[in-house]
């Protein structure tokens, strides 16, 4: 296993006292062929907040501009022409969860309509923080137009 990235991959800078302090409680390593992953340093009981999916707000038509029919890996969206773009947000801890596709896990944890990101369940120490990136985000992999797609959730990650 791949020692924890430290900062400043994710800066402190800017964040909520509350945020800054879950930082310690969570690290970034490798999670094999997904790339990184977020992994819990000790127990987190269902409810607790993980942080905040933290980027810059764009509507449909900036969506389509940077990104046309292509990837959006790190953009969420949240209901209507809102989306958060993470790409080149250094303090999101919450944009480095992975999809639970492929593990043999389920999500445990989800994010709220304000991008607060919380344990859906008990999560253990040492065990990967996983988020259900919804099927919006899995059309996204296939060819087509991104927007014609639909999302099924109020935040799910867009493709």
């Amino acid at each position: 296993m791949a020692s924890p990235v430290r900062p400043p991959q994710i800066a402190r800078e800017g964040l909520e006292a509350w945020e800054a302090a879950q930082l310690a409680k969570f690290a970034l390593r490798r999670a094999g062929d997904r790339g990184w992953g977020v992994f819990a340093q000790s127990d987190v009981k269902r409810g607790d907040k993980i942080g905040v999916y933290r980027g810059e707000v764009i509507d449909e038509a900036e969506l389509v501009r940077r990104y046309g029919d292509g990837l959006a890996p790190y953009v969420l969206h949240f209901r209507g022409q809102t989306y958060v773009d993470a790409i080149r947000e250094p303090r999101c801890l919450a944009g480095f969860a992975n999809d639970p596709r492929g593990t043999g896990h389920a999500a445990n944890v989800r994010i709220d309509s304000r991008g607060v990101m919380r344990a859906t369940r008990y999560i253990a120490a040492g065990k990967e923080v996983l988020l259900d990136y919804g099927e919006f985000y899995w059309e996204g992999l296939r060819p087509g137009p991104l927007l014609k797609r639909t999302p099924k959730s109020k935040a799910s990650r867009t493709g």
